[in-house]
């Protein structure tokens, strides 16, 4: 469910003139509201959203099922988040789509996300899961339990992740179970006789 990125994010040639100009990249610059950052932005969303298959990149639940997607530094670009990789604010392996319940800030900075920094960001080593570098079938499992599905970690790498980022929580639990049984549903009856029962199950009311 959680998804490995293939392939990657591409700018446009006024976006990369725009970075290229502004280099060093500095605190802000992302936050900027000029016309190409805002480009650069919308560009990220519409290619990770089918680069992701609208999966987030750290649970793998459907974006907009938990929360609407949020883009991600995978390697905090700054602000009140310790350690300030400012170096790959607009790197575009750095950059994925998030739910909010994988980017609060409550749990993003608590772990520096890097063991080994190098100026080629490929060259890093990662502490927690890279969704564009890590198969997810190395570091994590699922099982089943009550009526929800919990993630299991294979890896200390996994076991990072789950922690950083908070997979098993009850939202993620129940969120996860909700989109199997939907798959199989789905698969298993006529499409618009799949829809009726689940949204009947899914919004049932004693």
């Amino acid at each position: 469910m959680i998804p490995n990125i293939e392939g990657r994010t591409r700018y446009s040639k006024s976006v990369k003139r725009h970075l290229k100009k502004i280099k060093p990249w500095k605190e802000g610059e992302w936050d900027k509201t000029n016309k190409n950052i805002k480009l650069l932005k919308s560009q990220l969303r519409s290619q990770l959203m089918v680069l992701q298959d609208s999966k987030c990149a750290y649970c793998g639940l459907k974006l907009n099922e938990t929360s609407s997607p949020e883009l991600e530094h995978i390697a905090p670009k700054g602000g009140k988040i310790r350690p300030q990789y400012i170096e790959f604010t607009f790197t575009p392996l750095n950059l994925v789509l998030a739910c909010h319940l994988c980017n609060s800030p409550i749990k993003k900075g608590t772990v520096d996300p890097i063991l080994q920094l190098n100026t080629n960001y490929k060259q890093c080593v990662f502490k927690i899961y890279h969704p564009f570098f890590d198969n997810p079938n190395n570091h994590f499992d699922y099982v089943g339990s009550g009526l929800g599905i919990v993630l299991q970690e294979k890896t200390i790498k996994g076991k990072d992740t789950i922690d950083m980022f908070d997979l098993n929580s009850e939202a993620h639990i129940t969120a996860r179970a909700k989109a199997v049984l939907y798959d199989f549903l789905s698969e298993s009856l006529d499409s618009k006789e799949g829809e009726n029962l689940i949204n009947d199950i899914l919004t049932y009311k004693k």
